[in-house]
């Protein structure tokens, strides 16, 4: 059935129809690599911004413990 189906479509069809299946799959394929290497990058980017906000903390409170202030 599919291969009467297929034998009756143009020879212009049936090199159209692979190529954009296998450009459109690559396309997203790419996509996804790039949308994951972005998100580690950014995850790393939050750490080591959480990182420095939290011992730039740690030496407020530890001048503040040393003083003994209220």
């Amino acid at each position: 059935m599919i291969f009467k189906w297929l034998s009756n479509l143009s020879l212009r069809v049936k090199l159209v129809i692979p190529t954009w299946v296998l450009m459109t799959s690559g396309i997203i394929v790419l996509g996804a690599l790039v949308n994951q290497a972005a998100e580690d990058k950014l995850e790393q980017d939050l750490l080591n911004r959480t990182k420095i906000l939290a011992n730039a903390t740690a030496l407020n409170l530890t001048a503040a413990v040393a003083f003994e202030t209220k």
